[in-house]
């Protein structure tokens, strides 16, 4: 007895039926596959992007280096799909090593912060001024001024990076700045 026989003798399928079987057979295990990768899809925030503009660097005059990191805070609301606000935003250079390299370039400087709509011609979201910039090894220090209510500022340190930390206390009431809704940060120093 044989399990498979591709000899025509004796066998009342034609060529074209074994052919439409092997297409269903096919078809399938096609479906098969196409539906398990559409079933692994998963929507985050009703599909919007978060884009922080990345890519644009400026320099301010007291240091060429540094690097601003947002992070944002995802809040579950009640009658809503929920919403990322920004969090912290953490400017840093993994070049300070000393009072003299790096964002201790900046000691006895202040630093602007100002977040922006992709809008032209629109108002900044909130602009936060760092002051009083100080250094002691390994810690940055600043007072935090001009900033929407619940701002504040902290020594961040991360081998090799270090710097500073804006982070708000309660993003959704303040500063309230959807994490898509920013396209880019400028920093000034004067």
């Amino acid at each position: 007895m044989e399990i498979l026989n591709f000899e025509s003798n004796g066998s009342n399928r034609s060529p074209k039926k074994r052919a439409r079987i092997a297409t269903i057979i096919g078809g399938a295990f096609l479906l098969a596959a196409v539906g398990s990768t559409f079933a692994a899809n998963v929507t985050i925030n009703g599909g919007t992007a978060i884009e922080y503009g990345q890519g644009l660097t400026q320099a301010t005059a007291c240091d060429d280096a540094i690097k601003i990191t947002p992070t944002n805070h995802f809040v579950n609301g009640e009658t809503s799909t929920g919403t990322f606000y920004i969090d912290t935003i953490t400017v840093t250079d993994s070049r300070t090593a000393s009072a003299t390299t790096g964002l201790a370039n900046c000691v006895g400087k202040s630093i602007k912060l100002t977040a922006f709509s992709g809008t032209a011609g629109s108002a900044a979201l909130f602009t936060c001024t760092f002051s009083n910039i100080t250094y002691s090894s390994p810690n940055l220090g600043a007072t935090v001024s001009g900033c929407p209510a619940g701002a504040a500022i902290t020594s961040f340190y991360s081998n090799p990076e270090r710097g500073l930390q804006l982070a708000f206390s309660n993003p959704a009431s303040a500063p309230n700045v959807q994490a898509g809704a920013v396209y880019k940060f400028t920093l000034e120093s004067f």
